[in-house]
Parts: structure tokens; C-alpha cells; sequence
């Protein structure tokens, strides 16, 4: 028993660090054009209108990990395949001519 719960603790502690690795990621792009986060990842899944001419850029992704607990003698998982999502907030520059990042959201747990 003692066994199981100390793998699941080794388990969360991987995601969690998994977790802020990926926000480490994206705070290289700051100052760059979203073309350039496009090029790594792909088109968004979805390009929100933000106030003072900004633009917020989602992409959804599935989860790198799976929260699970112990029930007794059993590991229960938990599926979170719809939480994913990271977004990154862009201004318009005009001296590039494209959306500059100047943020992001935290991505959730297990991501």
C-alpha cells in the first residue's frame, strides 16, 4: 500500500513539473510574432478578438498525464482530455507588420 502511494506521489510530482516546463517553453516566444509559436505547434484551434486591437491564439491538446488517486487496493483514473488548452496574448506591432506575444495563460494541471 505504502508502495502504491508512493509512486502516485512520484507520478503527480512528473506531472507537475511536465506542467511548468511547458510555460518555460512558451515564455521564449515573448516579443516574437505569433508565426513564429505556428511554425512549433501548428495552426490554433481558435483566434479570440481581444480589446485595443489584440488577438488571444488557443490551442487544445491532450493531456500528458492522467490524474489517478488510490481507492483501497485500487489506482482510479481520472480522465481531463477536455481541460487542455494554452493561450497566447498578442498586440499588434506595426513595425513588424504581425502580432507580437506578450503573454500566455498557464496551462492546467496534467497537460
Amino acid at each position: 500500500m505504502k508502495m502504491r502511494i508512493l509512486i502516485c506521489g512520484i507520478t503527480a510530482l512528473s506531472a507537475l513539473h511536465a506542467c511548468t516546463s511547458t510555460d518555460k517553453k512558451l515564455e521564449k516566444f515573448y516579443g516574437k510574432p505569433i508565426q513564429y509559436i505556428m511554425l512549433e505547434r501548428g495552426e490554433p484551434d481558435q483566434v479570440i478578438n481581444m480589446p485595443h486591437n489584440g488577438k488571444a491564439f488557443q490551442w487544445d491538446q491532450k493531456p500528458k498525464n492522467v490524474a489517478s488517486k488510490v481507492i483501497g487496493d485500487r489506482i482510479i483514473g481520472v480522465d481531463m482530455s477536455d481541460e487542455c488548452r494554452y493561450t497566447v496574448f498578442t498586440e499588434w506591432d506595426e513595425l513588424q507588420d504581425a502580432f507580437i506575444i506578450y503573454d500566455h495563460e498557464d496551462v492546467k494541471f496534467g497537460c
